[in-house]
């Protein structure tokens, strides 16, 4: 049986509640603008694309498709969010002690996102020091989920090989990143998504808890 060595996380709605955060970021920009606001719950299925999707999902539909205001309208949130990051947002129940156990028993740990890489190094930072060994975010310079390539560059880092690794996140975009990478999924039901996006998407586990990753494991090491 494989001996797990690696598990890789999304980060928002997979190790941190960042709703709040987000939400206050981005209707500050529509505020400025004079746009209708959107809820929390809304924004759980603007996420999960990238920075710019995020944006263009919360802004009507006559600006969705102007890219120089769409930028403009990043820069505000950036400088809000860059700011305001933590205001709201923290660990989800368990999770930091689950990630301290696997550190603990030597497993290898690191987060790939497609949140913007300066915010997802800011967060994990603050949350979860010491605890990742790499944190890739959405840049110009590599390729958003569900493409596999940073997950693979993470276990080739690691000398890991694909049955030696997990992916877990609360998404169909995080289950489709790890059948890109081969390599098996672990679906979180704490986060932003439902139990059947996450087992139409195919995730190998389905989980109510961070703790019971430890048991995913334990079942694939056994």
């Amino acid at each position: 049986m494989p001996n797990i060595k690696s598990v890789i996380f999304d980060l928002d709605g997979t190790l941190a509640d960042t709703i709040g955060d987000i939400t206050d970021a981005v209707n500050y920009v529509l505020t400025g603008q004079g746009f209708p606001l959107h809820t929390p719950d809304e924004y759980k299925y603007f996420v999960g694309d990238g920075i710019r999707e995020l944006m263009v999902r919360s802004l009507p539909d006559e600006k969705k498709t102007d890219r120089e205001f769409v930028d403009s309208c990043l820069i505000t949130f950036k400088n809000y969010y860059d700011v305001n990051y933590c205001v709201h947002t923290v660990p989800y129940d368990g999770m930091t002690d689950t990630l301290k156990t696997l550190k603990e028993q030597g497993i290898r740990l690191a987060v790939v996102t497609n949140k913007n890489e300066e915010a997802a190094k800011l967060v994990t930072a603050k949350l979860f020091p010491g605890i990742f060994e790499y944190v890739i975010g959405n840049s110009d310079r590599i390729k958003q989920k569900p493409d596999p390539t940073e997950v693979l560059k993470i276990m080739e880092h690691f000398g890991v090989t694909k049955t030696e690794t997990l992916y877990a996140g609360d998404s169909y975009t995080d289950i489709e990143t790890a059948k890109n990478a081969g390599v098996k999924s672990i679906g979180c039901l704490w986060g932003f998504r439902t139990y059947d996006e996450l087992k139409n998407a195919g995730a190998d586990f389905i989980i109510k808890n961070p703790e019971e990753i430890l048991n995913c494991i334990k079942g694939e090491n056994q």
